[in-house]
């Protein structure tokens, strides 16, 4: 029975997918035929699609391959024909696009055909069985069988036949398409990965030339090229090149892709990001954004020679009873108002294992207070301070400090500095010198003056409206706050959500203190301040910049972290045939492996070089990990796992920590002063030592003459020439002076009795253990070996 077809709007989508052309292309035409369309699920009308099919070409409809030919849609509808076989009539059917599939309400029984043409064990048809692709014989009777009806206007001899393999029922041929236990449908030509290979297989409009930015990718430059990465990827695989799209391409790879596209690539290399940090340090100010700032002045000196203690009496604090030991061992800076006026002082310590802090201290200040004890007269560091104001190009004020003490010698010490070429100017110099004492407070009004006068001439200014740039001074890791920089800001102002960059860390300013503990919203130039809200520890010594971009403080961190990894990969060196030698020896090297951890950056700095100068060619210290906090499991486990020592400078270990070093035996070390760690460190390297051996000749034996026996081998007969000879001491046997055996005695003997020693003088009996060819008139020399403990300038010295 004929189904009726319920009559449907044709939509715009479908009318565009008739015609080809994309929805957008056939709403534009529509709307130009007054028809108002916006959506490709609007209707159109039947008259309005008539008139556009006439005064278009109709789409081509692409048959399945085996069809022959490909059919044309018709211009007129006419009536399809079916092929029904049996009693059944034949039917007219609306007009389809496709072959059509009518299904019997009665299941179709099926019956037995022969292979198609090309298959295996299949040469062709014979006589009598049906051809290949044609329908099977249906006995009368039997229930009704499916039709294909095709559209009219088909070749001459009926409708296109599939090819072999396609048609009929056999099992694995074309498309079963709406059948009940059919296989699986063909996929549809318009599917996603019929289009992404249209798209690959699409041209281009290439350019004819790009610029590109180094490194270059394969990503970066198929998005320079505006093509598919595969397609980049399927050139370069065809000149034998495998690559990822992430693979760094070099320049030979570009030549290869450039040849191949015919486009010229130019490279271009980045641009530094260290560049914008010296934009900022070479821009110049102009002289309406300058005001005047406070001046920086860095005290120097010689380790206990009163520069805390001065510069206590000036503040009116107590700083040097917090130090350990009475010395100072970190950098500190201080700002002090007198009246209208602001100076800004930095206190550095004086023992010479922190000439970096010193350094530091030279480099960030305007005027540098070299401070002299009256009694000491200048000493090491005070002309290694010396040499770091010069340095950096600051000028110098002398302080003559304790000249209220008895053996104070104000004379020589003037004159001592005059040989360092520092003279005041009542001697002919330009080097002003204040006579100073930090226990009465006596001439302290005058350096003030002195300093206030210098810096009036050196005229400081700076503008407060730029970002800032400092100096880091030093760096902690503390429990509640975090990472705590202190930072000296010379120029520009720092408020709170800044963001900063130095060293490699950056991050947005979270707290912004005084050094006093104070806390405040900004600073400006020359102010000493703590900042917290860093990624991680910064370098003391470090310059900070503010940025005005948080991704581009990142990417200047990041670079620089790159570098340092860099350079710390470029210090493992393989092993060379020509420095095997060298590694063999270093072998034989004795070392103490040490976990070194410290209250500040500062202090681990100076800490790790100073024990590492520490040693010779034969001991040495080996400092395998470095850190700011306190003594972690982290640090007991690797000490552990490499027999290693903890240091904690400053710091204490966590219960945790302390039980876990029990439990594995790890020794822990807590020192407040520096020399008390170098000095216990080079105890323990001269203890690794060996020993140096110390020969002494004590007692000469001539052998008189020689006692043959068959149990005990020869005996020689001997007299006591010189000295005396001992039993247990090791021998030595000569002949003609020459060494011909070294060994130790089995038995000594006077008369008949067993002896100890005999002395000079007094004849014995001899027999040398394992040896026996002894003669008469070789002398036997007795030898006293003692050891004695070497110290580590000993062993360098032997070295050299």
């Amino acid at each position: 029975m004929q189904r009726e077809k319920t009559q449907v709007a044709l939509r715009v989508h479908q009318l565009a997918k008739e015609f080809g052309i994309p929805n957008k292309e056939l709403i534009a035409l529509l709307q130009k035929h007054g028809v108002d369309a916006k959506s490709h699920m609007n209707s159109v009308d039947d008259s309005v699609a008539e008139d556009l099919r006439k005064k278009r070409k109709p789409r081509k409809i692409e048959m399945a391959p085996g069809f022959g030919g490909t059919p044309k849609v018709p211009q007129t509808p006419v009536a399809p024909v079916a092929r029904p076989r049996g009693d059944s009539a034949p039917s007219l059917r609306p007009k389809r696009g496709r072959p059509l599939i009518i299904r019997s309400k009665t299941p179709v029984k099926k019956t037995p055909v022969a292979p198609a043409r090309g298959r295996p064990g299949g040469s062709g048809p014979s006589p009598g069985q049906p051809r290949p692709g044609a329908r099977p014989h249906r006995p009368a009777g039997s229930a009704p069988r499916k039709v294909m009806v095709f559209p009219t206007d088909s070749p001459p001899g009926g409708p296109p036949r599939r090819g072999p393999g396609r048609g009929g029922p056999q099992r694995g041929g074309g498309s079963q398409r709406g059948r009940r236990g059919g296989g699986r449908p063909r996929r549809p030509e318009g599917s996603f990965h019929h289009q992404r290979m249209l798209q690959d297989q699409a041209p281009v409009e290439l350019p004819s030339e790009i610029t590109v930015g180094m490194p270059v990718t394969v990503k970066s430059l198929s998005a320079a090229l505006g093509i598919k990465q595969s397609q980049l990827l399927k050139t370069l695989m065809g000149e034998k090149i495998l690559v990822t799209v992430n693979t760094t391409l070099t320049e030979e790879m570009l030549d290869v892709i450039s040849i191949h596209l015919e486009v010229e690539i130019h490279l271009e290399k980045p641009k530094a990001v260290e560049s914008t940090l010296e934009e900022i340090d070479n821009l110049t100010d102009s002289d309406d954004d300058l005001e005047p700032r406070a001046p920086i002045v860095t005290f120097l000196g010689h380790v206990d020679h009163g520069k805390t203690s001065l510069l206590d009496k000036i503040r009116s604090t107590k700083v040097v009873h917090g130090e350990s030991g009475g010395i100072t061992q970190h950098i500190s800076a201080y700002r002090v108002d007198h009246g209208d006026q602001h100076v800004v002082f930095i206190d550095t310590p004086g023992h010479k294992a922190f000439t970096e802090m010193r350094a530091r201290g030279a480099n960030v200040t305007d005027v540098v207070v070299l401070v002299v004890a009256a009694d000491d007269g200048p000493m090491p560091q005070t002309e290694e301070a010396i040499e770091h104001a010069r340095a950096a190009g600051v000028p110098i004020v002398v302080a003559i400090n304790k000249v209220d003490k008895e053996n104070a010698n104000i004379n020589r010490t003037r004159q001592e500095l005059a040989k360092l070429e520092l003279a005041s100017p009542d001697w002919g110099g330009q080097t002003e010198m204040v006579e100073v004492s930090a226990e009465t407070g006596s001439g302290i009004d005058d350096l003030l003056e002195i300093l206030s006068l210098e810096t009036e001439i050196l005229s400081l200014r700076a503008n407060p409206k730029k970002n800032a740039i400092g100096t880091v001074l030093d760096s902690e890791a503390t429990t509640g706050q975090g990472i705590v920089v202190t930072a000296m800001i010379s120029d520009g102002h720092l408020s709170e959500g800044d963001v900063v960059v130095c060293g490699p860390s950056f991050g947005k300013v979270r707290t912004l203190r005084s050094t006093t503990g104070t806390a405040i919203t900004e600073a400006g130039p020359s102010t000493p301040v703590e900042i917290t809200g860093l990624n991680e520890l910064p370098e003391a010594g470090d310059r900070l910049y503010g940025l005005n971009s948080i991704s581009k403080a990142k990417a200047i961190a990041e670079d620089r972290q790159h570098r340092i990894r860099l350079a710390e990969r470029a210090q493992r060196t393989h092993v060379t045939l020509e420095g095997l030698f060298d590694q063999i020896s270093q072998g034989n090297t004795k070392e103490i492996n040490l976990v070194i951890k410290t209250d500040v950056k500062g202090s681990l700095q100076v800490l790790r070089k100073e024990l590492q100068e520490i040693g010779s060619d034969e001991v040495r210290l080996r400092v395998i990990r470095g850190g700011v906090g306190e003594i972690s499991e982290s640090d007991i486990l690797l000490a552990d796992a490499s027999d290693a020592i903890v240091i904690g400078f400053h710091i204490t270990a966590s219960d945790r920590a302390r039980s876990l070093a029990d439990e594995k035996g790890v020794e822990i070390r807590i020192y407040q002063v520096i020399y008390q760690v170098l000095e216990e460190m080079r105890l323990a390297l001269e203890g690794l030592l060996e020993p140096e051996i110390i020969e002494e000749v004590q007692g000469n034996v001539e052998i008189l003459q020689i006692f043959r026996s068959s149990r005990l081998g020869n005996i020689a007969g001997c007299i006591v020439r010189k000295g005396v000879i001992t039993r247990d001491d090791p021998v030595r046997l000569t002949r003609d002076g020459r060494m011909i055996h070294e060994g130790k005695l089995d038995s000594l003997r006077r008369v008949k009795d067993d002896a100890r020693e005999v002395k000079e003088g007094f004849e014995c009996g001899v027999r040398i253990e394992g040896y026996n060819d002894v003669k008469v008139g070789d002398f036997i020399e007795s030898i006293k070996r003692t050891k004695r403990a070497r110290t580590l300038d000993e062993s360098s010295t032997k070295k050299q």
